[in-house]
């Protein structure tokens, strides 16, 4: 195919569906791998809400839990990367924001350019709300019309008119994105029109601590000095359980980290026999505790319990104590990639860089596919497939039951075959209409507010 020709049959279909189209002969930065990463993570949060919708919280319970199987494998340490670890994935995003939004800024310290840091610096700050919570209250409306035509339910009353629902979104979008609540507690982090968006305000917040950071550091061209005050700010939110800010003030300790060592390659490079040895044992670590199932009432934890002694007093409250060990996992996995060409080129091939390229509405909309579709489709196969069933616990609730692992197997097979394929391509096209234009959006009032720039938000002919 000729450069410009469009695509026909059923590969450009697939494209215009699914927008896959990234090549592997494609021109590579340096950070590429780290999209795919991103990629990647978001796609096993998504494994692990509807592995959630499928099983409910038995889906954690580790291999050798009473009730579980000898032939589910997938319960394993490591395979349960892929089963049910979307903790962990959070704290990789966050260790990700923390890199990349310092990464830029990392080169104009080390270099003494103050007048671009601070330009850059001032960019960032000004557009990050937007970047994060546009797109939000506009996928947020999905959620507000789904809720309204009664295709989900939701823990709050139906208003009568489609109106008084919108004006009671604003207001909860509204109160979800107040820029100045950065520290909340319960569910105060939640949009009660769509809980998928929890992650948005810690960003926020980690963002700002990013930020702060990096101005407090922007005088010192010392690495030793500067690394001082990179490891002392995250071991400290370590410490004081301020977990989402750990994650991010570590990102801006990595990315300065590289930096020093003159970028991925030469760090891969660099390596020694002992430090190879050093960074896959960490590695392996790092999927260990990935894996590792929160305390919880539907199931007992063989293998594991000893962990609960890792985890400092202030912690327990923070998800049993879990989260510490999930934001170690993250950490782990992320700064021992960081250090083999193997791994960061796996995340550079064109499938994880697709990934990264919709993470985001990949993200904030698959919940919408599983609640309707997901659970449209078990409904079906337990009206045909199943068989009655009544629980001790609700005697006057009968339910039906697949049984037997053939069916199980078949009808868990047949649910991602439909669920997936629809989740990227609403990813997609919420990328291309709300993520890639709420960019745009954002850099437009910058360059109104800055630059000097019209009120004519379309972009003008070079």
């Amino acid at each position: 195919m000729k450069p410009g020709e469009a695509k026909t049959g059923s590969g450009g279909l697939l494209v215009f569906i699914f927008g896959f189209t990234t090549s592997r002969h494609d021109s590579l930065r340096e950070t590429a791998w780290l999209d795919g990463l991103r990629g990647v993570a978001a796609f096993l949060v998504m494994v692990y809400h509807y592995h959630l919708d499928m099983f409910a919280f038995t889906t954690e319970a580790p291999y050798g839990a009473p009730k579980t199987s000898p032939w589910e494998f997938w319960r394993l340490p490591y395979l349960r990367i892929i089963w049910c670890s979307g903790h962990t994935q959070v704290g990789i995003f966050f260790v990700l924001s923390g890199f990349v939004l310092s990464w830029s800024s990392l080169s104009s310290i080390r270099e003494g350019r103050h007048e671009k840091f601070s330009l850059s610096l001032s960019s960032s700050v000004f557009r990050r709300w937007m970047r994060l919570f546009v797109p939000c209250f506009l996928i947020g409306i999905l959620s507000l019309v789904q809720f309204y035509a009664g295709l989900i339910d939701l823990p709050m009353t139906r208003q009568n008119t489609f109106l008084a629902q919108l004006i009671d979104y604003i207001w909860e979008s509204e109160r979800f994105a107040n820029p100045f609540q950065l520290e909340r507690t319960g569910f105060d982090v939640f949009h009660k029109y769509n809980n998928t968006m929890w992650t948005m305000p810690v960003e926020w917040a980690g963002s700002l601590a990013v930020f702060l950071v990096l101005l407090m550091v922007s005088r010192i061209r010392s690495y030793t000095k500067r690394t001082i005050i990179l490891v002392t700010i995250p071991a400290y939110c370590c410490l004081s359980a301020k977990w989402n800010y750990w994650l991010f003030t570590t990102g801006i300790l990595l990315a300065d980290y590289v930096k020093q060592a003159g970028g991925f390659e030469q760090l891969s490079d660099r390596m020694s026999r002992h430090s190879r040895i050093f960074w896959i044992l960490i590695l392996l670590l790092g999927g260990w505790l990935g894996g590792i199932p929160q305390q919880r009432d539907w199931y007992e934890r063989p293998g594991y319990e000893w962990t609960d002694k890792l985890i400092p007093k202030n912690w327990k409250d923070i998800e049993g104590g879990s989260r510490f060990l999930w934001c170690w996992s993250g950490i782990m996995i992320i700064w021992g990639s960081s250090h083999f060409a193997t791994i960061r080129h796996f995340f550079e091939r064109p499938s994880c860089r697709y990934l990264g390229k919709i993470s985001f509405m990949l993200y904030l909309t698959h919940r919408m596919i599983g609640t309707i579709v997901g659970y449209w489709i078990r409904k079906q196969f337990a009206n045909a497939l199943g068989t009655p069933y009544i629980s001790p616990e609700k005697p006057d609730v009968e339910l039906m039951v697949i049984r037997g692992v053939f069916l199980n197997v078949f009808v868990y097979l047949v649910d991602w075959a439909c669920m997936l394929p629809l989740a990227l391509a609403l990813a997609n096209w919420s990328t291309i209409l709300v993520d890639e234009p709420s960019v745009r959006f954002a850099k437009w009032v910058d360059d109104i507010f800055v630059s000097g720039g019209t009120l004519d938000p379309e972009p003008r002919a070079a």
